[in-house]
């Protein structure tokens, strides 16, 4: 999750709604996107650690492919005129 001290440093908290959601699950991506009515998102989900990623692989497809995919088809079916960043994982 982003730090709010981060963004405080960098002067742009009040311009940034940081928004949480299981985005393994396509209803919370559509409830969370319908209520930001967002300009851009960043999608920056996805396990920090590369040998997490071999503990874990099944969490690592889930936050990464999974997570990802259910963004952009939220965006689409939702017709979201919505800028994307998708920081992936190593």
């Amino acid at each position: 999750m982003v730090s709010q001290n981060g963004l405080r440093a960098l002067g742009i908290e009040s311009r940034v709604n940081v928004l949480s959601m299981a985005n393994n699950d396509l209803r919370s991506v559509l409830q969370t996107l319908t209520r930001a009515n967002a300009d851009e998102i960043c999608n920056l989900a996805g396990q920090t650690s590369g040998f997490l990623s071999f503990e874990q692989p099944v969490e690592a497809i889930e936050s990464i492919a999974t997570g990802t995919l259910n963004l952009l088809e939220a965006l689409r079916f939702l017709g979201c005129p919505t800028r994307f960043y998708n920081a992936g994982s190593c």
